[in-house]
Order: structure tokens, then sequence, then C-alpha cells
């Protein structure tokens, strides 16, 4: 492995000459926050290296291990992030360089013949390890986010609810929702994972499926930024279809937060049934009642869904502004 020392004093020795920079993380994401928060700093410090570099970070979402270790060296990929535990694919040992060890759990590889690029790298580490900016980074990423001992009377306020507040914050303000209940949603969705993938291919920290974010012409879900306005655009669609039929305001939410959950589809299909019944189909807590009635649909898993994420809400709105 190159260390700093070995970087040299000539600039040309750690510089590059591109205009985007092709990169992927291949770090298990996981549906938890403490799997999620590697694969999230990594993006955001390829991002930050390429801005110093003056180009553009290409972050791909990780496709197979072995398929990520040859498009690395055919040279598709310039930098690929792994676990600093994990082993190189003996095949590919001899045609690769590992960067300094990133916050003890990270390494960005290259090939050989680009040593150039890893000149770069560590280069810039060494330098933007003792800088403010990634001390905070650290901080916003890899802290405790357990909020139980705020929730005390009197008890003190936290500073952040997850390293993406200030993209909560943007979106939800565009669609005029607390951005500490779009918050929730996306604890709720992903535990704030970046990476987080599920079996029915809904992607990233709100969970969106490709067909939903093509519908708000969003197409790489892998970018945080954009999966969150993805998932904000269609929370704002299901609000304004619940808001038009004349439900109240807090049943609103509820119906959103649900067909979010289990599909605006599914939902209005459990209204129509209430209504069937005899029971208020704008009413949430009467809706809820017909679920035993629906075939196929396990309208518990929704109750908790929704329950948890307002649970939640109440909570944040008690210990940060």
């Amino acid at each position: 492995m190159i260390t700093p020392s070995q970087v040299g004093n000539d600039n040309n020795f750690y510089t590059f000459s591109k205009e985007k920079v092709e990169c992927s993380i291949l770090i298990n994401g996981g549906m938890f926050a403490s799997k999620g928060r590697p694969v999230g700093f990594n993006y955001e410090l390829l991002r930050v290296f390429a801005d110093f570099n003056n180009c553009i970070a290409n972050i791909d979402p990780p496709a197979e291990s072995y398929d990520c270790w040859k498009e690395l060296i055919k040279g598709n990929y310039d930098i690929l992030v792994v676990n600093i535990n994990d082993t190189v694919p003996e095949y590919y040992s001899d045609m690769i360089f590992l960067s300094v060890p990133i916050n003890n759990n990270g390494v960005w590889a290259v090939t050989r013949d680009n040593l150039k690029m890893l000149n770069a790298i560590n280069f810039w580490l060494a330098e933007f390890q003792d800088d403010k900016s990634y001390k905070q980074m650290i901080y916003r990423y890899f802290r405790s986010y357990k909020i139980e001992p705020y929730l005390v009377p009197d008890g003190e306020k936290v500073s952040a609810l997850s390293p993406y507040d200030a993209i909560i914050k943007k979106y939800s303000k565009y669609i005029g929702v607390d951005w500490r209940l779009l918050s929730s949603v996306i604890y709720q969705e992903s535990r704030y994972s970046m990476g987080a993938e599920s079996p029915r291919n809904a992607l990233g920290l709100m969970q969106i499926k490709k067909g939903t974010a093509s519908r708000y012409g969003i197409d790489n879900l892998y970018d945080p930024e954009l999966n969150v306005k993805a998932g904000t655009l269609h929370i704002d669609y299901l609000l304004k279809m619940f808001h038009d039929q004349g439900i109240d305001s807090a049943n609103v939410i509820k119906f959103a937060l649900a067909s979010y959950n289990a599909g605006e589809g599914r939902i209005m299909e459990c209204r129509q049934v209430a209504d069937s019944l005899g029971l208020d189909p704008n009413n949430w807590d009467e809706v809820t009642k017909a679920f035993s009635k629906m075939p196929n649909f396990v309208g518990k898993e929704t109750i908790r869904y929704v329950n948890a994420i307002l649970e939640r809400f109440e909570n944040y709105k008690q210990i940060i502004n």
C-alpha cells in the first residue's frame, strides 16, 4: 500500500487530468443506519475529492463484487471503494493499489497503471483529514443518532437527525411538509441507509422504485438528493390526491403514509370496502376496520408503519426544531 510519504513534492506526481471520475462503492449498505453510514460517507467524500480536482464524480450503484473489480481493471471505473477488511480477489491482486485507510473502515482501490490517481487520492486525503470539514463529516455520519436520551422533560435539543438533514429540509420545504415528518418516513424506510435495496427493488433512502421515480423525471435513485426528491414528490402527489377528495388534514397525512407503504390503489380499495360496510371512507381509523376484509393484504403492517412514523415525528418535534 502506498502511503502519503510516498506522494512526493512534484505537483505533476499527484495531479490528474480527467473531466469525470468513474466510481463505485462496493460496500453493502444494508437496511440499518450503522451499515449505511460508510456508504453515504464515502459517497460524499468522493464528491468532495472530485470538486477539489475540478472534475465530476460519477458514482454508480454497486454491481456484483466480481463485476466491480473486473470493471475497475478494464478501466471503466477509476476508483472502487471497498471495506478495509475486504480482500482483493487473488486474480486481481497484482493489478491493484489501495489508498491510505479512510476513517478506519474503508479504502479506495485503483489500478496499478493509474498511479497518478492514487497519488492524488493519498495527497488529498492527507490534507483533508486534518481539515475541520472532514471532522464535521465524520461527526455527521458516525455519531450516535439515538433519540431516547433526549426524550425527557426539559431535555437537551439535538443538532441533527441524520447526515441528510439539509437535503430533507430542502425538499420538505418545497412541498410544504414539516421536515421532521419526512425524516421520520426516511428512517422508517431505510434507517438513513442510502445504499439500501429491498427484495422488491425499492432503492435508497426513501425506498423508491424506478417506475415511481420515472413519473417525476428521476432516473438516478442512488444519488441521495435525487432519491429524496423522488420520494418527496411522490408524497406530495399522495397528499394532494387525498386532499382533493375533501379529507381533513390529519387523515390526509395518514392516508398518504399508508399509500406510500401499500400503494394508493390498495388504500383506495380499502376505502371503498369501508364505505360499503357503512364506515367513513374519509376517516383513517374507520377504514382500518375494513382491512380484514381485503384479500392478500397484511393491513396490520401498514397500520404499524403509519403509527411508527407519526410517533417518531412527535418525538422528533420534542428534540429538534
